[in-house]
């Protein structure tokens, strides 16, 4: 019953959007990735399962708590291994990755997701300790409001505004709130509807695209060019390319 109604406010949701050219899929994900990166000093690994499978356990997740970093998660991980010693340093579940990054301090590792599929965050950040710093989930819609009416949203809808909280959907940007309603956080029927008519195209980028179903366009491939800003010693900002080679950027908060 569950799983019908996130697919009605799917079809809902892509038939109000569908001036972005949403593209059709001809089957679901179901890959087995591996992904890696290396230089002097660490190696840096990601595996995930999108096969038949893990899809119980995916399913458990996105119609869950849409958490992919907890132990439940052993079908999607981040591994980091010292080149000197073939120790592994950290071994974490995360979202299914198609693009890693390590920064050439060697303080950060970023990984992106082109995968919409249950796949709730697309924009993961970890320091090379193994803690997770920073995620978000991308779309090529959300919701825009002001201060005020965001105000009304979070009185009349409290548990919802949580969630998203949680799922760090809020950006905040001046007197503005964007609200990203992509792969489908678990909110209430209501609140979806309210939120609709909000709708505009990413703050991020307006060259972001997605299918129905399996993947969202939102980086350059094969190389997004990434790059760190730091503030007082501290991240505060990851640039990179989109789809149409426009650099745009990810507060870190």
């Amino acid at each position: 019953m569950k799983r019908l109604v996130i697919s009605l406010l799917l079809f809902l949701f892509i038939h109000l959007v569908s001036s972005l050219n949403v593209r059709a899929d001809s089957s679901g994900y179901s890959a087995k990735k591996v992904f890696i990166v290396r230089n002097e000093k660490i190696i840096v690994i990601h595996r995930h399962d999108w096969s038949h499978s893990s899809s119980q356990k995916r399913n458990e997740m996105f119609l869950g708590d849409q958490n992919p970093f907890t132990d439940e998660n052993n079908y999607s991980w981040l591994e980091c291994v010292d080149v000197y010693t073939n120790r592994v340093l950290f071994t974490r579940p995360v979202p299914a990755l198609t693009y890693l990054y390590v920064s050439p301090d060697l303080r950060y590792i970023v990984g992106l997701s082109n995968i919409k599929l249950d796949n709730p965050v697309q924009f993961v950040v970890f320091n090379t300790l193994g803690d997770l710093q920073y995620f978000i989930s991308v779309s090529p819609i959300e919701s825009k409001l002001n201060r005020e009416e965001y105000i009304i949203f979070e009185k009349k809808f409290p548990k919802d505004a949580i969630k998203l909280k949680n799922l760090r959907r809020i950006q905040e940007i001046g007197d503005l709130v964007f609200i990203n309603l992509g792969t489908m956080p678990p909110l209430s029927r209501k609140a979806w509807l309210y939120l609709f008519k909000w709708n505009v195209r990413s703050h991020l980028s307006k060259n972001f695209s997605e299918s129905v179903t399996n993947f969202i366009d939102w980086y350059k491939e094969p190389d997004p060019e990434i790059q760190l800003k730091y503030e007082n010693e501290k991240l505060a900002a990851v640039s990179l390319l989109d789809p149409a080679g426009e650099r745009f950027e990810i507060k870190i908060k």
